[in-house]
């Protein structure tokens, strides 16, 4: 099958002006004598005078440069060149490096003009692109992963470096026609460049993203496939295995997505030091895996998940402002934020009985963890703001526990605190101490009663009121 690729026409045809080329048995180019340059009488012979083998083996040859064409340069200016070698492909007239050089020629010109009236087209249409784009991906980015500007600059050049860019003609003799005779042309062909790129212009942005904040893994993602890890995961068995799945896929989803939107909550605070905390356990997980039996590949890719592992890490300690923080002040702030997070877990979908027995030693840590956080001066208004937010969390986690633990003494049951309308904290509130006692829920429950929804359909204002006033919970709902 004919393998040249259209450099091999370009490097033969200066050298060949006069030779007249064909396919050789091992498809390469070589010399099928030189072309007749006589007057037309020999000229009109030779043509006469061509046997049938040879048009065939002319025909091949012209067929392979169209081939050659095609992959460079598409079917839109394939299809003009063949126009242009119509002799050559019909009726079998030698194809000699003159020819090829002009035809070349042709292609580049015709090129060019393509994309110049392309990219007059995405001078024109790129702030919509980039709109949806970012509509695309849920939002701004955060400025510190790639902001607008970037944004903008990074859909240019991959909108560019498209090959349906550089090889299909948006603004054709088709709209330049409308517009002459009164349609809006032009308006059409920047609506149908806009549909071309609108379904992937989020996924150049996602791609770009991934290639920022995980650099390594996404460069061997790109060049060996999507499950590049396999070649890690195939030689590890039963908690290495899945925990290298997990260090990847919490690192390409939820840590990435994180990072990217530009979200400065406080909430986002306690998932961020859980991300600190994450990372820095699966670091040492990576480190610590045998490498026999891995490939090349394999090692790279661990190699790269190590370095993405870094790069992370880095990422989040400048984003929470804790770069400066000893060894020590990391250790209480991530476990006051971990037990927070378990705590709150727990009294979702843990026993009851057992969470309220370890209340306590969970009230000692985030105590103790909260003694360190407040003796911490932030360095920065980032470090101020996540020290607040965990300190906050710890302080709350406290109250909330103390409230579980009379709600569960008072007979609270583990689906209690869940509501469509309404957080467990915000129910555990009115259970606690100045609020519904043992004896409202078990009257709620004996009627059938949901004790979540039902509490809350009270502010805690009226809690403390009528709970001061010693009325119970059947007394309390008559008063609504």
């Amino acid at each position: 099958m004919p393998v040249n690729s259209l450099e091999t026409y370009r490097f033969v045809a200066p050298l060949s002006q006069n030779t007249r080329l064909r396919l050789d048995d091992q498809a390469g180019l070589s010399s099928n004598g030189q072309r007749n340059i006589g007057n037309l009488f020999t000229r009109a012979w030779d043509c006469i005078t061509r046997g049938g083998a040879q048009i065939q083996t002319n025909k091949e040859i012209a067929r392979d440069f169209v081939r050659a064409l095609r992959e460079e340069y598409g079917d839109e200016i394939a299809n003009a060149m063949s126009r242009d070698l119509s002799a050559q492909l019909s009726s079998g007239r030698p194809l000699t490096g003159y020819r090829i050089g002009r035809v070349l020629e042709h292609a580049e010109r015709m090129s060019g003009h393509i994309q110049a009236n392309n990219r007059a087209l995405l001078d024109e249409c790129l702030d919509e692109l980039t709109d949806l784009a970012l509509r695309r991906i849920g939002g701004d980015t955060h400025p510190g992963v790639l902001d607008r500007d970037q944004a903008r600059q990074v859909l240019r050049q991959a909108i560019e470096g498209s090959r349906t860019f550089q090889q299909q003609s948006f603004h054709n003799i088709l709209h330049h026609l409308m517009d002459t005779f009164g349609e809006d042309g032009e308006g059409l062909a920047r609506q149908e460049f806009i549909q071309h790129y609108q379904g992937k212009v989020g996924k150049m942005l996602e791609h770009d993203i991934s290639l920022r904040l995980l650099p390594g893994t996404t460069r061997l993602r790109d060049a060996h496939g999507l499950f590049t890890i396999g070649h890690v995961t195939g030689k590890l068995t039963g908690e290495d295995y899945g925990r290298v799945l997990e260090i990847e896929g919490q690192m390409h989803a939820t840590i990435k997505e994180s990072l990217r939107i530009d979200d400065r909550g406080p909430s986002s605070v306690g998932n961020y030091v859980g991300m600190v905390e994450f990372l820095r356990d699966g670091a040492e997980t990576l480190r610590r895996l045998d490498r026999t039996g891995m490939d090349d590949i394999g090692k790279a890719y661990l190699d790269a998940l190590l370095n993405d592992v870094t790069h992370l890490l880095a990422l989040l300690n400048d984003r929470l402002g804790i770069k400066g923080f000893t060894p020590e002040q990391l250790r209480a702030l991530m476990e006051v934020n971990r037990e927070a997070g378990q705590f709150a877990l727990e009294i979702t979908e843990g026993d009851p009985a057992r969470t309220a027995r370890q209340c306590p030693g969970m009230q000692r840590q985030i105590r103790d963890g909260l003694e360190i956080l407040r003796g911490i001066q932030p360095g920065d208004e980032k470090s101020r703001l996540t020290l607040q937010a965990i300190i906050e969390r710890g302080e709350h986690t406290l109250t909330m526990s103390d409230d579980y633990q009379i709600a569960v003494r008072h007979g609270l049951h583990g689906g209690d605190l869940s509501s469509s309308t309404a957080r467990s904290e915000e129910i555990l509130a009115r259970l606690g101490e100045n609020g519904f006692d043992g004896q409202d829920i078990a009257w709620m429950r004996d009627r059938g009663l949901h004790i979540g929804d039902t509490v809350m359909r009270f502010s805690l204002e009226q809690v403390r009121q009528l709970k001061g006033q010693g009325l119970d919970i059947e007394r309390c709902l008559q008063s609504l």
